[in-house]
């Protein structure tokens, strides 16, 4: 479905529906839809000049990766929420079973496509956005990354909060943060991923009371129920709750590299899933 408008509107979707896709290509509301079996991303504003839009109560499941995407396209790497600019609204909303990513922060330099010909689209940085809010999001059960913060990277100029975010079952990690800066986690769970912190190459990053499970006695639960294994049984992996580099965007800067205050591991050194809470590297 495609969303082209001039000006604000509010779509509404009362109870469980199907479509192929939500393209936004102006400012919406979009609230209480589902979509499902989607090949590449679901949810996403188009060219990354698109403010204000809403993004509310939607669930988006079983996003499939394209046999022949589109040419000069990342359709080939589907996100059910894909994210050109972060000066747009995601409250509640679920991500789940995504073969990459559940939300995909891939913002550029420069506006794309056609609205890179629009008056003033030249002065749109989404590279450097602010977000509207990013609040109780959740993103599960995908294959690459629970939510993805690169490429190539995130640079607002002041402290953006992600609040309360539920990350949980991914295959590899939860939140994958490269390249960035003043970005704060806040609250929210991390469970069940084979890595809920993958952090490298940023600046100025917080956080903040979050509960972080390696591997929860639910899941267990769930796997001997289903008669599964998961990949932490493998004696290459391992289970990591906030795994780092030391290095630095910019190495000459005074501020703290990375304060985390507040938080609450568990699940960590179980006997059949290996793992450490912390895990430090140099580059």
């Amino acid at each position: 479905m495609f969303l082209d408008q001039l000006s604000p509107r509010t779509l509404c979707i009362p109870r469980i529906c199907a479509v192929s896709s939500f393209t936004i290509h102006a400012t919406f509301r979009l609230r209480t839809t589902v979509t499902f079996e989607i090949f590449g991303h679901c949810y996403f504003a188009e060219d990354g000049i698109e403010t204000g839009n809403v993004f509310e109560h939607n669930l988006g499941a079983v996003i499939r990766t394209p046999v022949n995407g589109l040419p000069d396209e990342n359709d080939d790497t589907p996100a059910v929420f894909w994210i050109t600019n972060a000066n747009n609204h995601w409250i509640e909303n679920v991500a789940s079973g995504s073969q990459k990513s559940g939300f995909w922060f891939d913002l550029r330099l420069n506006v794309r496509g056609l609205s890179a010909e629009l008056p003033g689209a030249e002065l749109i940085i989404p590279f450097f956005s602010s977000i509207g809010t990013f609040r109780s999001n959740t993103a599960k059960s995908n294959y690459l990354n629970g939510i993805q913060y690169y490429t190539p990277g995130w640079r607002p100029n002041e402290e953006q909060i992600l609040e309360d975010s539920r990350v949980y079952r991914n295959y590899h990690h939860g939140h994958f943060v490269h390249s960035n800066t003043n970005l704060s986690f806040v609250g929210g769970l991390v469970a069940d991923n084979l890595g809920a912190f993958q952090y490298f190459g940023n600046d100025m990053i917080r956080f903040d009371g979050i509960n972080i499970i390696g591997y929860s006695a639910e899941y267990d639960n769930v796997l001997k129920e289903t008669e599964s294994r998961w990949w932490c049984t493998h004696p290459e992996f391992e289970v990591v709750g906030l795994e780092f580099q030391m290095d630095r965007l910019e190495p000459t800067r005074r501020e703290n590299s990375m304060v985390a205050t507040g938080l609450n591991f568990s699940g960590f050194g179980n006997t059949s899933c290996p793992g450490a809470a912390f895990k430090m590297g140099v580059t």
